[in-house]
C-alpha cells in the first residue's frame, strides 16, 4: 500500500483483538520497513479512547474516570457469602462485560442467570452507581465511542478523513460492539483478516458472523481464501478439514496441507481416568521431543500438574487460572469433614445441614443452639434425641453419624468417597445446580479425586491444594521446558511439534451434545476441537477413558468422528 500504491502511512489504520498482537504487528512492520510513527496499529478498545479524547478535546467535556477496581463495587452489590466469593464476582463482570459487547437488549439481559444472584439487578445498580459517579468500565469505552460516532458527525468526518484505509486481524475475535464501530468509520476501504473456523471465544461475545456477511455488510466486497496450510503433516489437515464441517456456520472452503508428510493421528484408549494421568507420566518422562498438552478446561491440568510436580519433571504452564481453588464445592467439602472432627460445632453445622439431605429445618437452629448450652455433644443426637422427626429424617441423620464416624479412619480417597458419595453431597449439587452446570461440578469433583489418590491423610490433602494453588498462582518459569501444558485457547495462534489433547470425552469436550437447543454451544465446541487438532505440526494424539471417577461411562463423540473420517481418507 505504502511503496507500491503511494499510500501515504498516516491514513492506514490496523485495529486487532489485542495489545500482544497489535505489539507483534507493529515489531514485524517495523523490522521490514524501519521504525515510523506514521504507520497505526491499535487495539480497538486504544482506538475507542482516541475517539472519547477527540470528544472531550472538541466538546470541552471531561469524559469519564476509568474504573480501576469493578470487583470492588459488584461485591458490594452482592448479598451474604456471595459478596465474598471471587468467583462469582468475576462471573458476574464477564457476564456484564458480556452485554455489552454483545450489545443485548434489556429482555436478553435479563435471561441471563447466575445461581444464587439476581444479575439484572446487579447490572442496574452497577450502571447507576457510574453513571452517578461519573465513572466507565473497560468495555464502556466501546459503548460510548461507538455513541459518539451516532450523534457528532463532525468527529466521525474526522476520523474518516484521517483514516482512509482500514485493516482489521483477527476479525474472528472481535465483538458485535466492535465491528460496529468499525463499520461506522469505513468509508470505502477495509481489509479485514480472519477465519470463522477459529471463531473459540463465543463467551467473550466474539462475533464470527461479521465474516460469514462481510459482503453483504461491505456493498463491493470480495472474499479471498487462503486455503493453503503450511504448518501441519497431511493425515492432520485432511482430517481436520473434514471435521470443521461438523459446523454449519461457516463459509465453504478446503484446507490442503503444504507438506505431503503422512504420520497417522493416534487414539489412546485407556480405561479409567487414573491410567490417563499415569500414561501422560510415562509418555513425557521417555521423551526428548517437545510435547504440548492441551485441554478444554484448566481443571484438567490440575491432575496433570500434580503428578509432574511430584515426578520433579519440568514443565511449562500456558493460559492457567487459579480459580479452581476458591470454588465453593472445596470449601463444603472441607467444612464437612472439619464437622466429622468436631460434631458440637454450631458454627460449622449451621453451614452445612442443608447439604446433607436430611431434610432439617432452619428454625431448629436456635434450639439446637440452647440445647448446646446445657450440655456439649454430638449435635445429631442432640437432634435425635429431642426433636420430632419423620422416619425418613430420623434413618438420614443416623446414616450420616455412621459414616462421618468412618471419616477418622479412612485414607484421603476413600474420605472424599465418604462425603460426596455416602453423604451425598454429590446429590445435593445435582439439585442445586442448573443442567448447563452439571459438567462443571462433575469435572471439579473428578479433579479433587484424583488429587487424594496421590495422598495419604486428609490433612495431606488439604496441604496439597494449598501448595498446587501456590505453584499455579505463581506461575512456571521453566519456558526452556519441552512439556507445555495449555488449554486450547491459550493455544490459539500457536504451534508445536507434537499434540497431545486430554480428556476428549463428551461432557468435556464437547461439553454439550449437538441437540437443536445446544447447537450454538456445539458449533463452538467443534471450531474449539478443530484449533486444538491444527496446533499439532507432525504428531497428533488424543487421549479418551472409559470411566471417570464415579465408575461412570464414558463417551467421546469427537474422536470417534475423527476416527471415521480417518479410516474414509485410507
Amino acid at each position: 500500500m505504502i511503496y507500491c500504491l503511494e499510500i501515504a502511512p498516516d491514513s492506514i489504520l490496523t485495529l486487532t483483538f489485542s495489545v500482544a498482537a497489535a505489539r507483534d504487528m507493529k515489531e514485524r512492520f517495523y523490522s521490514i520497513f524501519g521504525n515510523t510513527d506514521k504507520v497505526e496499529f491499535r487495539t480497538i478498545h486504544s482506538f475507542a479512547v482516541q475517539i472519547l479524547k477527540q470528544y472531550e478535546k472538541k466538546y470541552n467535556r471531561k469524559i469519564f474516570k476509568i474504573i480501576e477496581n469493578p470487583s470492588e463495587i459488584i461485591a458490594n452489590f452482592c448479598n451474604g457469602v456471595q459478596k465474598d466469593n471471587k468467583n462469582i464476582i468475576k462471573e458476574i463482570l464477564n457476564q456484564i462485560s458480556y452485554c455489552k459487547n454483545k450489545m443485548l437488549e434489556v429482555e436478553e439481559i435479563k435471561k441471563i442467570k447466575i445461581e444464587g444472584i439476581n444479575f439484572y439487578n446487579i447490572y442496574c445498580l452497577y450502571e447507576k452507581y457510574k453513571l452517578e459517579y461519573k465513572l466507565m468500565d473497560f468495555d464502556d469505552q466501546l459503548i460510548y465511542a461507538n455513541k459518539i460516532l451516532q450523534v457528532c458527525p463532525d468527529i466521525l468526518n474526522d476520523i474518516k478523513g484521517q483514516y482512509k484505509y482500514i485493516n482489521v486481524d483477527e476479525a474472528q475475535d472481535t465483538s458485535k460492539i466492535q465491528h460496529e464501530l468499525i463499520r461506522k468509520i469505513v468509508d470505502k476501504n477495509i481489509f479485514m483478516v480472519g477465519d470463522e473456523d477459529q471463531s473459540i471465544y463465543k463467551f467473550r461475545a466474539a462475533y464470527p458472523q461479521a465474516l460469514l456477511e462481510f459482503d453483504k455488510i461491505y456493498s463491493g466486497a470480495k472474499t479471498l481464501y487462503m486455503e493453503t496450510n503450511y504448518r501441519s503433516t497431511s493425515n492432520i489437515i485432511k482430517v481436520a478439514n473434514e471435521f470443521i464441517k461438523l459446523n454449519k456456520e461457516r463459509k465453504e472452503k478446503n484446507m490442503v496441507p503444504n507438506q505431503s508428510m503422512n504420520i497417522p493421528i493416534i487414539h489412546k484408549s485407556l480405561i479409567t481416568r487414573e491410567e490417563e494421568y499415569n500414561y501422560l507420566i510415562k509418555k513425557v518422562e521417555s521423551s526428548k521431543e517437545q510435547i504440548a498438552i492441551l485441554y478444554r478446561n484448566n481443571t484438567s491440568a490440575i491432575p496433570v500438574i500434580n503428578r509432574l510436580d511430584k515426578k520433579n519433571i519440568k514443565f511449562c504452564i500456558r493460559g492457567q487460572d487459579n480459580n479452581f481453588f476458591e470454588d465453593r464445592i472445596i470449601k463444603d467439602i472441607e467444612l464437612i469433614y472439619e464437622f466429622s472432627r468436631n460434631t458440637s460445632s454450631i458454627e460449622i453445622f449451621e453451614q452445612i445441614y442443608f447439604k446433607l439431605n436430611c431434610g432439617l429445618r432452619k428454625e431448629i437452629l436456635k434450639d439446637v443452639r440452647e440445647l448446646l448450652m446445657k450440655k456439649e455433644e454430638n449435635i445429631l443426637d442432640i437432634i435425635l434425641d429431642n426433636f420430632t422427626l419423620q422416619l425418613w429424617q430420623a434413618k438420614k441423620l443416623i446414616n450420616v453419624k455412621r459414616e462421618l464416624k468412618n471419616i477418622s479412619s479412612n485414607d484421603a480417597y476413600s474420605t472424599m468417597q465418604i462425603i460426596i458419595e455416602n453423604l451425598e453431597y454429590r446429590q445435593f449439587l445435582e439439585s442445586r445446580t442448573s443442567d448447563e452446570e452439571v459438567g462443571s461440578y462433575c469435572e471439579k469433583i473428578n479433579v479433587l479425586y484424583s488429587i487424594a489418590k496421590t495422598e495419604k491423610t486428609m490433612s495431606d490433602f488439604w496441604n496439597r491444594l494449598k501448595y498446587l494453588e501456590k505453584l499455579i498462582k505463581n506461575g512456571n518459569e521453566e519456558y526452556d521446558s519441552n512439556i507445555i501444558l495449555s488449554t486450547i485457547h491459550a493455544s490459539k495462534g500457536l504451534e508445536y511439534e507434537n499434540v497431545v489433547i486430554i480428556d476428549v470425552v463428551d461432557g468435556i469436550l464437547p461439553n454439550v451434545d449437538d441437540s437443536p437447543k445446544n447447537i450454538e454451544k456445539y458449533y463452538e465446541e467443534v471450531r474449539l476441537f478443530y484449533v486444538g487438532m491444527t496446533r499439532a505440526k507432525r504428531k497428533l494424539e488424543l487421549v479418551t477413558y472409559n470411566f471417570d471417577y464415579n465408575c461412570k461411562k464414558q463417551n467421546f463423540s469427537f474422536v470417534n468422528k475423527v476416527l471415521q473420517i480417518a479410516n474414509k481418507k485410507n
